[in-house]
């Protein structure tokens, strides 16, 4: 018997091999993010996935492994100040955005994803329409696809 720490006995090997194993395996399987840098006027502020993010923030958004595959989750924003035809307002948006799976590549590693949330699609939003953006990878496929609007109050519908 070896009573030296550089003996391993054959089942503390086994059980250390085993770990090494399963981290790897975890490691291996960690869902695939793409990041986008989500700009917007001063002060705005996203939520997504239990988490607030300050405008501009660069955000890894969880896509699928498989091409075909599809996250969708619901979105909030809150802008401070959108400017309307009756004067500067705020804007508390809801929605929901759709993250694809694709087959990255090199270049679409090394780009730039940016989702501009400009003055005009906001106005919209403001006036009750919905705004969409649409996000496309730098070898052209298909990243994300967000829909967002007025934040409707109970009061409002009924």
């Amino acid at each position: 018997m070896c009573i030296s720490p550089l003996c391993t006995s054959p089942s503390r090997s086994l059980g250390l091999a085993s770990t090494l194993i399963l981290i790897a395996f975890q490691v291996g399987c960690a869902s695939p993010t793409t990041t986008v840098d989500f700009v917007g006027p001063s002060g705005a502020t996203m939520t997504l996935d239990g988490k607030t993010y300050n405008l501009p923030a660069t955000v890894a958004l969880a896509r699928p492994s498989k091409k075909d595959g599809v996250n969708r989750q619901e979105i909030t924003f809150f802008f401070p100040l959108v400017t309307t035809k009756a004067g500067p307002s705020e804007l508390f948006a809801e929605g929901i955005i759709e993250v694809y799976g694709y087959d990255e590549t090199d270049v679409d590693r090394l780009a730039t994803n940016t989702c501009e949330l400009s003055d005009a699609q906001l106005q919209k939003a403001m006036e009750g329409y919905a705004a969409i953006f649409d996000g496309i990878s730098a070898s052209q496929q298909k990243l994300y696809h967000m829909i967002i609007g007025r934040k409707k109050y109970f009061s409002e519908g009924s």
